[in-house]
């Protein structure tokens, strides 16, 4: 995310541990340069004098579009509630309207990028219709290409043209501005095997 790697550094310790583990202990958010330099820490939380914590985890996930992460500090075995966050443009925001239900079971867009990097390919579900969208790298000034149920999006042939599956075996074509119908090249196998929150992506998952 603009250019570094955002992870989280979490500890953990079993409930019926009989020595507290996580005492000095800090779970952090942190971003570093690909290449390993710049190592930051964004945010960091520690086990508090009164607790008796089992986990010190943030947990992170995609938010809204492309360059938001939404984060979560979720302290158990504490009886305190979670606190959530988002992340873009480095710097870390409370989400007051975040909750555990659209955190963790709130579905979000896969965005595949171009071979470019310049355009984004993604699909958006409502009433039944997939919207497959064509955007920019920030999947700003969004172009519909397609709005059906049959169709979901698999990636990218140059930057000129996006693939499609269907019905999780069949591979399709189109250009990527829309102006042609999609153009079946063959079948395919994959195994009837889907991972939660996934969407569309190489290889159909």
């Amino acid at each position: 995310m603009n250019g570094k790697v955002v992870y989280a550094l979490n500890w953990y310790q079993g409930p019926y541990t009989f020595f507290n583990g996580l005492a000095g202990k800090q779970a952090t958010l942190n971003a570093v340069n690909p290449d390993g330099s710049g190592a930051t820490v964004i945010k960091s939380f520690g086990q508090p004098g009164d607790g008796n914590w089992y986990n010190l985890y943030f947990a992170i996930r995609p938010y809204d579009d492309p360059n938001t992460l939404a984060v979560s500090m979720a302290p158990t075995g504490t009886g305190q509630g979670t606190a959530y966050y988002t992340y873009t443009s480095g710097k870390l925001a409370a989400a007051s309207d975040m909750t555990d239900q659209n955190f963790y079971s709130g579905n979000y867009a896969t965005y595949l990028q171009s071979p470019s990097g310049q355009k984004l390919f993604w699909s958006v579900n409502a009433d039944g219709q997939n919207s497959l969208k064509v955007g920019d790298s920030n999947a700003q000034n969004a172009k519909t290409i397609l709005t059906s149920s049959d169709y979901s999006p698999y990636g990218w042939f140059t930057d000129g043209y996006v693939l499609l599956q269907k019905s999780g075996n069949e591979l399709y074509i189109m250009p990527a501005d829309g102006n042609a119908q999609p153009f079946k090249i063959t079948n395919y196998y994959k195994p009837r095997a889907n991972y939660y929150g996934y969407g569309g992506g190489y290889g159909g998952l």
